[in-house]
């Protein structure tokens, strides 16, 4: 790969696999009801370059310098750490991600393939994990793309197919995924067992979030308690989880109290669709999951001043069982500890299409020299059937990289109505 360091540019990535016909076995030969039965298994290893061109070389930054003149030359350094996306540090030893991976399937079909599918099983291991670092900025920079660490993880894909019922004029059959991944840091850099920079820990997910634990808000009666801890009431409350000594001391510190609160990778996510054809009539719906995710989105300033969604906030003596801080508690500023309040439970059921159509009889194709003609209409992201959050589409959201998209405001709806011609 060119994109890599020169003298890392190649690798080799073997792989085997192999599969065995059970259905073809002659202790099969009474079992009519299966239709297929093979089982798989594969073992191999794959690369990943995924930086951009260059990357490993760094790059140059331009700055303007004023020589007590009334015009300014321009300059250039390798980076300026106090600039909104500095330059990454170059890298010339780095090389190519390795990930060694296992699986074994079953590729099923049963009673005339009326119920068929398969399911699978992977295992994997990962080497030399290309991340963009967080470097001390006296460095003269603030990150560097890198061959940081290991990880491993399993996961487990499953697929059914069926068709329920099969009459005449009508049918119906149905179709369903399931998926489920777990993932683990084994090592960092250095051999370092957390990078809170990066939200890194040895043990843990890729892709968590870290920080301080909210505790919902203080009340007119806690006054005194919150004043032990520098606050007043109808402010956020935090938990205090440690000291220095390891147990709770009654400071609210970053470096002691901030925790893992969760994954923004999901448990697990799955869809069902279903297609049901009466005579010439064709309907179908397909229904989508993510579960068990956080979103980094919540957390609000309460300053009075721009208009906000509507929110549950603190109101002394009226309303102080509120998820959110009383406005103007802390000026025209956020409340300190308002990043507590950014992470939500993206989960979601969503129903992401509905399709009608009608084709029309093979008779009357006849007359017109054409295959098939179908008429159809189809609803796109009609109905979110299920969320936790109702300020997001949390289908929107995904993670990538150590990236988080945190969804969007704005769900797109759309219709379409088709006409299909062959000949």
């Amino acid at each position: 790969s060119s994109v890599l360091a020169p003298g890392y540019q190649w690798d080799s990535f073997p792989s085997v696999s192999l599969a065995w016909r059970i259905d073809k076995e002659n202790f099969m030969q009474n079992a009519s009801f299966v239709n297929a039965l093979k089982l798989r298994a594969g073992m191999g290893v794959v690369g990943n370059q995924g930086i951009g061109p260059y990357a490993s070389k760094g790059g140059l930054t331009q700055i303007f310098y004023n020589w007590s003149g009334t015009s300014s030359v321009p300059g250039y350094v390798a980076s300026d750490p106090s600039a909104a996306n500095p330059q990454k540090m170059a890298n010339p030893q780095l090389g190519w991600e390795r990930t060694t991976q296992f699986n074994v399937g079953l590729d099923y079909g049963f009673f005339n393939n009326r119920i068929n599918g398969a399911v699978d099983f992977y295992s994997t291991k990962t080497d030399d994990l290309l991340m963009s670092m967080l470097i001390p900025s006296i460095l003269g920079y603030t990150s560097t793309n890198a061959n940081v660490g290991k990880t491993k993880g399993w996961g487990i894909d499953f697929q059914l197919n069926t068709v329920n019922i099969q009459k005449q004029d009508f049918q119906w059959s149905t179709s369903l995924t399931w998926s489920k991944d777990k993932g683990e840091i084994v090592e960092l850099a250095n051999g370092n067992l957390q990078d809170v920079g990066n939200r890194w820990f040895v043990g843990s997910e890729l892709a968590v979030a870290y920080d301080l634990v909210y505790d919902g808000i203080w009340k007119t009666s806690e006054e005194a308690e919150a004043a032990t801890f520098g606050r007043k009431p109808g402010q956020i409350r935090v938990k205090d989880l440690s000291g220095p000594d390891g147990v709770p001391d009654g400071i609210i510190d970053r470096n002691h109290d901030q925790q893992i609160i969760g994954s923004y990778r999901p448990k697990w996510s799955g869809g069902i669709s279903n297609t049901f054809n009466y005579k010439n009539f064709e309907l179908s719906f397909f229904i989508y999951s993510r579960w068990g995710f956080l979103v980094n989105a919540g957390a609000a300033t309460l300053d009075g001043r721009y208009m906000q969604r509507k929110l549950d906030y603190f109101i002394p003596g009226v309303n102080e069982d509120a998820e959110y801080y009383m406005p103007g508690s802390n000026g025209e500023a956020a409340d300190t500890y308002s990043s507590s309040m950014n992470y939500r439970d993206g989960s979601f059921i969503k129903l992401r299409n509905v399709s009608f159509g009608y084709n029309v009889p093979m008779n009357k194709l006849q007359r017109i020299g054409a295959s098939n003609i179908k008429i159809y209409g189809q609803l796109m992201n009609p109905a979110m059937l299920y969320s936790k959050i109702d300020f997001l589409d949390t289908d929107l959201s995904n993670y990538n990289n150590n990236s988080n998209q945190i969804g969007s405001s704005v769900t797109t709806r759309g219709f379409v109505l088709g006409l299909s011609v062959g000949f």
